[in-house]
């Protein structure tokens, strides 16, 4: 089994009851624990990504704490990349491939305009078929591009948090795509930081904050690859 699945510290692998230091992580929430340790069981790689991976000198306490808690050699990271198969997080809205249907309930849903949010791009604001070419970005998703456009026009700081933004060779593709369809004034990351509020992606699995609970059921199962 090929790609990684990503698991959010603050919230939803972690206690989390507001900003201490870089050192002080909350205790263990123990549903997230075993999702991790029976993912490990079944050979799939897991990452830790995290906002405190943005500052290199935060990620050594991460690496210590996950020792002490019997999850040594976990990756922690703050990138998306093309291998990333599900990303969970207490910051995340799951929205349903292709369609722009929002899957988180509403009362999980906080549209408090800080920082910025985060929308994937494939399969999210733009259609995307499996196994697409990666020069190739679908036409826009309905309800999902409205939605942008909306927070656009209000003033929000609205991004784009895609794994195409980690190789430059997509940065023209990608500001081509925007420009056509009167996005330009997004900016492209695949990083989290502190900022970050709330991204909107088909691939993020909301989980409420300092439970390990999801809000919409799923299956058991490991996603494909988006890219080929």
């Amino acid at each position: 089994m090929t790609g990684w699945i990503g698991v959010d510290l603050d919230g939803t692998l972690a206690h989390y009851d507001g900003w201490l230091s870089p050192e002080h992580i909350g205790d263990p929430i123990e549903p997230m624990v075993r999702r991790i340790h029976q993912w490990q069981h079944e050979g799939i790689e897991v990452r830790v990504m995290t906002a405190r991976a943005s500052r290199s000198e935060m990620i050594a306490p991460v690496e210590k704490w996950l020792s002490h808690h019997d999850m040594p050699n976990i990756k922690v990271t703050n990138r998306k990349d093309f291998n990333l198969l599900q990303l969970w997080d207490d910051r995340a809205i799951q929205i349903e491939t292709n369609t722009g249907k929002v899957l988180t309930p509403r009362e999980h849903i906080s549209l408090e305009a800080k920082g910025w949010i985060g929308v994937e791009l494939d399969g999210t604001l733009a259609h995307f078929e499996k196994g697409q070419d990666p020069k190739t970005i679908g036409t826009p998703v309905g309800p999902m591009y409205q939605r942008v456009r909306e927070w656009l026009m209000a003033g929000i700081d609205v991004r784009l948090f895609t794994a195409r933004a980690s190789l430059p060779a997509m940065h023209p593709v990608i500001q081509q795509w925007l420009q056509t369809h009167k996005l330009d004034s997004m900016k492209v990351c695949f990083e989290k930081d502190f900022e970050m509020t709330t991204f909107w992606d088909d691939r993020g699995i909301h989980v409420v904050g300092n439970t390990g609970n999801i809000v919409v059921p799923i299956n058991d199962f490991i996603p494909d690859h988006k890219y080929r």
